[in-house]
């Protein structure tokens, strides 16, 4: 509530048409209680999404399409129409392939096999052991069980500057990572039929800012799809709600 507050402090007269909420997690079905109680709070029609459809509007400027994130989790989401179709999302425990905490996972699983096998640690689970101190098999296990998905997350940028240096077990985390994130892409594809050129944006840092990983995620799509454009996004997320209630109060 702190950041509706904080929003129609800037509203000229206080007029205010609709608040619009996108938050994670959220689904039809179980937002009519907190639906009735901001109504309640704030006098005014109340609208809430999840937050990647929020993000999709806000990529594709709430036209049809298909918007992959890629970040500390994954997950993809198309529109056509009324409809809107998943694939990922899972959580980290059931899925989120491609991910940032995926990649730092899988480099974790090399250093746990490495220390079961009882032989030397390849270059990778160094460059980890040392900027993470993880010197021990109870380090790792405390790093997982015990801290954030962002912590855990954090050491895939390492992984990613890895691979960049040439290390191939790096590389090669980072490139299923890109595919990983296109097969979720194209299982979207696939539900929504679309029968026409369809435009497809990107969020999250794995895709956003790291370039290799793009460029085997496009490459993996263009195989399996047809007629398909990518576009850039330049509007922050928050623009989705906009676009998503443009149409309706607007």
């Amino acid at each position: 509530m702190e950041a509706i507050n904080q929003c129609q402090k800037n509203l000229i007269n206080e007029h205010c048409v609709c608040i619009c909420l996108g938050l994670a997690g959220i689904s039809g079905a179980n937002t009519n209680e907190l639906t009735l109680r901001l109504k309640k709070k704030y006098g005014t029609k109340i609208e809430i999404f999840n937050d990647a459809m929020i993000a999709h509007a806000a990529a594709l400027k709430g036209k049809d399409g298909i918007l992959t994130i890629g970040g500390t989790g994954a997950i993809c989401i198309g529109k056509k129409g009324e409809v809107y179709q998943y694939s990922g999302g899972w959580g980290h425990i059931l899925g989120d392939e491609g991910s940032g905490y995926w990649i730092a996972l899988q480099a974790l699983k090399k250093m746990t096999i490495q220390f079961d096998q009882g032989i030397s640690l390849c270059p990778l689970s160094l460059n980890i052991q040392r900027q993470f101190q993880l010197l021990t098999p109870s380090h790792i296990k405390s790093l997982v069980y015990t801290s954030s998905k962002d912590k855990i997350a954090a050491i895939a940028p390492l992984v990613i500057q890895e691979a960049r240096s040439g290390n191939d077990d790096a590389h090669e985390i980072i490139m299923q990572a890109g595919k990983e994130l296109a097969r979720i892409t194209v299982d979207v594809y696939n539900k929504m039929q679309f029968k026409r050129s369809t435009p497809i944006a990107v969020s999250g840092s794995i895709l956003r800012l790291a370039p290799e990983i793009f460029a085997v995620f496009k490459k993996c799509c263009e195989e399996s799809m047809k007629e398909i454009t990518f576009v850039s996004q330049a509007e922050m997320a928050v623009k989705g709600t906009y676009h998503l209630m443009r149409d309706i109060y607007f």
